[in-house]
């Protein structure tokens, strides 16, 4: 196979989609509303996508309690990281976690953010990702 194949199948989950059972519509001539709930059409993960997620987690578990440095923002890196691999997929999630620690996590965040000082006085910065 080739690496842009691999990719494909990575991002699109098509290496474990299971076959779904047809969805009953009561007129079938006329096509599902755009934004419809359709039963069976929850997000899958690719073997990619749970391997991001654990090496995530295993980030979380063994590294980071160890580590000197912290996240400067409210809602940390990994944790941005879990809910965005998991809501939007491992695609869009990795191109979101490599946004902010890239390109938002510079000195010049400290003029860019917001300041918030957590209840044990830790200085942190908001950058507008969801609250736990």
């Amino acid at each position: 196979m080739t690496l842009g194949l691999v990719l494909t199948l990575a991002i699109t989950g098509a290496a474990h989609a299971a076959p779904r059972e047809p969805v009953a519509i009561a007129e079938p001539w006329e096509p599902v509303p755009r934004g419809a709930h359709v039963p069976g059409d929850e997000p899958r993960f690719a073997p990619f996508g749970d391997l991001a997620l654990a090496a995530v987690r295993l980030y979380r578990a063994r590294i980071a309690p160890r580590s000197i440095a912290r996240c400067p923002f409210v809602v940390s890196c990994s944790t941005l990281a879990l809910r965005s691999v998991e809501s939007e997929g491992l695609f869009l999630g990795l191109l979101r976690f490599i946004d902010r620690f890239f390109f938002r996590e510079t000195p010049a965040a400290l003029s860019l953010y917001r300041s918030v000082y957590l209840p044990d006085g830790a200085l942190r910065l908001d950058d507008g990702a969801p609250p736990p």
